[in-house]
């Protein structure tokens, strides 16, 4: 608590005095209102009473995603003794924009009074923030006093990323069926479709046993049958590379792909490849969702520090994650030293299709200046260096504009696409 003390505006009464000391020519006019003017200053700044008030914040829940509106309410009471007269400061996040009311407003309450005030404000950052402290700036005898009081009063809230609309797959899957969700894979074992003949061992029922194919090659022979098994799809994105925006829109990317997944039956995990990577295993549980999109929230790009410790974590992983996965990797592929690990890593756990930014603003312009123009073209050459050698490895690249997000990228895409293949040059 700080308290600061300012004199009291007395130019009226020095004007006054002013005037009479020149038609006077008598000085004690001046002296007489200064010494009457401290008296009363003395008097009143003294005998002033501050009254309390008592602020309680209200904020509906902790959890927002960036394009909600956070509404906050807040409850004045004057606990007296006499009246309240000043400003109340509401402090938000830096980020903040205020869409509804205001944080910072004059009041005036008699004891024992209540007054609400409510106000809405929205964050495009994601992670965790606090709104707090209030400031109360309270105003007595004409301004001559001003208490400053910070109340040490917080409400904590969460900013989620909101998931993007996914409509459809962003990639075919390596084994389509018709059942068992849109995504699935074959494993050779006790189940219901026929995938072939074999020779017979031991552990084989007789039931199994084909006579026909037994007969033909006068060896008994046993029939193979296939499970049918829902595709595991393992979403990766790098934070090694790239920047706070970019992760921020690649986060409400990956939360819309695991939404549209799971809701197709697809098992769905996630990786997060950085300095210390973190793996959810693939799930068709709608409540880790909740999980992965908080840990999205709180993570930010890092850099690696130690190289083979990197490549360790990324095996380590890999012993949890296994193969025959379809791996879905969200990088800006701009390390060629970083790509090689993650790339390798990665297409050991199954097939692998990569993800890239397109960068719409290195696109040179009309009008630019030429060094400019110069140096767009540079990055665009050692971006397409990078993405060649990642395509002779046999790596699908998919591009993607995040200004736009993912399934109007590649709706795009596959317009131009048809495009292209109308021209009666193109074959």
């Amino acid at each position: 608590m700080k308290f600061s003390y300012a004199l009291v505006p007395v130019s009226g009464l020095i004007t006054f005095s002013v005037v009479l000391t020149i038609l006077t020519a008598q000085p004690f006019w001046l002296y007489g209102a200064l010494l009457i003017g401290g008296v009363v200053f003395f008097k009143l700044s003294h005998n002033q009473t501050l009254a309390e008030l008592y602020v309680e914040r209200d904020v509906p829940r902790k959890y927002y995603h960036n394009e909600n509106k956070i509404w906050v309410t807040l409850r004045l009471t004057n606990k007296g003794p006499g009246k309240f007269r000043g400003n109340i400061f509401d402090k938000i996040p830096k980020s903040a924009q205020i869409m509804d009311g205001t944080n910072n407003f004059l009041t005036f309450l008699n004891e024992g009074e209540t007054q609400v005030v409510k106000y809405s404000f929205s964050l495009s950052s994601l992670g965790s923030f606090k709104i707090g402290p209030t400031r109360i700036y309270q105003h007595t005898f004409s301004e001559s006093i001003d208490r400053v009081e910070e109340l040490a009063n917080y409400s904590e809230i969460v900013i989620l990323p909101v998931p993007a609309k996914i409509g459809k797959s962003p990639f075919i899957a390596k084994y389509l069926k018709s059942f068992g969700g849109p995504f699935t894979t074959k494993l050779v074992g006790d189940g219901w479709d026929f995938s072939g003949i074999r020779e017979y061992v031991p552990t084989d029922t007789m039931k199994r046993i084909n006579w026909k194919a037994t007969s033909k090659f006068h060896k008994l022979h046993s029939n193979e049958f296939q499970i049918d098994q829902s595709a595991k799809i393992i979403i990766a994105i790098d934070i090694t590379q790239g920047n706070e925006t970019l992760l921020e829109e690649t986060s409400k990317t990956v939360m819309g792909l695991l939404d549209f997944f799971i809701n197709n039956q697809c098992k769905t995990g996630l990786l997060v490849i950085g300095n210390i990577s973190a793996y959810f295993p693939p799930t068709s549980n709608r409540k880790k969702l909740f999980q992965i999109s908080h840990y999205l929230a709180h993570s930010r790009p890092s850099k690696i520090k130690d190289f083979h410790l990197f490549k360790l974590r990324l095996n380590a992983v890999l012993e949890k994650v296994g193969s025959m996965n379809e791996v879905l990797l969200f990088s800006p592929l701009s390390d060629k030293t970083l790509n090689e690990p993650i790339l390798s890593t990665l297409s050991l756990m199954g097939r692998l299709t990569v993800f890239t930014p397109s960068y719409e603003e290195l696109k040179p312009k009309e009008g630019e200046n030429i060094n400019l123009k110069i140096a767009k073209l540079l990055v665009n050459m050692k971006r397409e260096s990078i993405e060649n050698l990642v395509k002779k490895q046999g790596i699908t690249i998919i591009k993607w504009n995040p200004l736009i997000g993912l399934e109007r990228s590649l709706s795009s895409r596959d317009r131009n696409i048809r495009i292209m293949e109308r021209l009666p040059w193109v074959k």
